[in-house]
């Protein structure tokens, strides 16, 4: 044989061990974003619409999925794409129909690029860019609002490990 017992024990193990955590991980999660929603339903009554945190306190975390418009890297055109978020990663569709994600914990901020064209920014550490257009004025503020409260959840979850 190839392997022996050993070495597949350690194997099963491994594998039996990254389950569990990313079970715990997934539990944590949806742990944290039962908080926040909870943290934000219980602010609704007293908005101070002065401070700069307003978005975040319209609304607690919800599910966001919806077309969007992407920019292009190469051109400033944009591209029609499905979009989602999911597991603090933003998905969305690429030209060819192939799934890219952002990883939202490695996102600073979501900037208004442009309210009357109604795009927006997901500025990176990195200093990376990746802009979006909406189609309506309720599905921008459906979005920048929802990435807004992302970002947030994710830097909570982030500092508690």
């Amino acid at each position: 044989t190839l392997y022996n017992d050993t070495s597949i024990k350690a194997v099963v193990h491994i594998q039996a061990r990254q389950r569990q955590l990313a079970a715990r991980k997934r539990y944590l999660m949806n742990r944290l974003a039962r908080r926040i929603q909870a943290h934000y339903a219980t602010r609704m009554g007293a908005v101070d619409q002065s401070s700069g945190d307003a978005p975040m306190q319209l609304a607690a975390v919800r599910r966001l999925k919806g077309p969007l418009l992407r920019q292009t890297k190469t051109f400033s055109t944009f591209r029609e794409c499905s979009a989602w978020v999911d597991d603090l990663q933003m998905c969305y569709t690429g030209r060819y129909g192939e799934m890219k994600c952002i990883d939202l914990a490695q996102a600073e901020q979501v900037t208004i690029s442009s309210p009357d064209r109604m795009e927006f920014a997901i500025v990176m550490l990195s200093g990376e860019k990746f802009c979006f257009r909406t189609s309506s004025k309720e599905s921008f503020a459906y979005w920048t609002t929802g990435l807004q409260q992302f970002l947030a959840m994710a830097r909570s979850f982030y500092s508690l490990i």
